[in-house]
């Protein structure tokens, strides 16, 4: 059960700040084609670049924060839907992460950056540990911050939330 818990890891890691996506009355279908640009730009950087491994990570999940920024500002700033937004993103975050790489796999990764795939703490794989992190997070940032309250009075009724001085 502890080894399967690796692979919902991800997608629980990624549930998290899709509830607050959701939570505003919006959706982002781009989020896997995020997972793979991020992927392979840190394959990329690493590979090619010829960065260490933990900056390239590092690069690679600012291009997808980036890429998760420009959804947000299309969808809000842009007033398109973010049904709309998302769905034309996904294409074009795929077709970069596919593109860049010529849809070849990354090999050789450093032994050193696996402890982030097969690493354990206490008993438990790292990822569930890092699921555990995030889960927490999104909670206490959904239900006890005013950033979540605002979150939620979007979602519930955009207008009142206008009429409530939320941007």
């Amino acid at each position: 059960l502890l080894n399967w818990s690796r692979h919902w890891a991800v997608a629980g890691m990624l549930s998290v700040p899709m509830t607050l996506i959701i939570a505003t009355g919006g959706i982002d279908l781009s989020v896997a084609s995020l997972v793979a640009l991020g992927g392979m730009v840190l394959g990329v950087l690493w590979g090619k670049v010829g960065w260490n491994i933990w900056w390239a990570a590092g690069g690679g999940m600012m291009v997808a924060t980036f890429g998760g920024a420009v959804n947000g500002w299309l969808s809000g700033r842009g007033k398109l839907a973010p049904l709309v937004v998302t769905l034309a993103t996904m294409a074009v975050y795929r077709g970069l992460a596919m593109g860049m790489t010529e849809s070849k796999p990354i090999t050789n990764i450093p032994a050193s950056f696996y402890v982030v795939g097969q690493g354990h703490l206490w008993g438990a794989p790292l990822q569930l540990w890092l699921w555990g992190t995030v889960t927490v997070l999104g909670i206490l940032v959904l239900h006890r911050t005013w950033i979540g309250d605002s979150l939620i009075a979007l979602g519930e009724n955009p207008r009142a939330a206008r009429y409530a001085a939320l941007p």
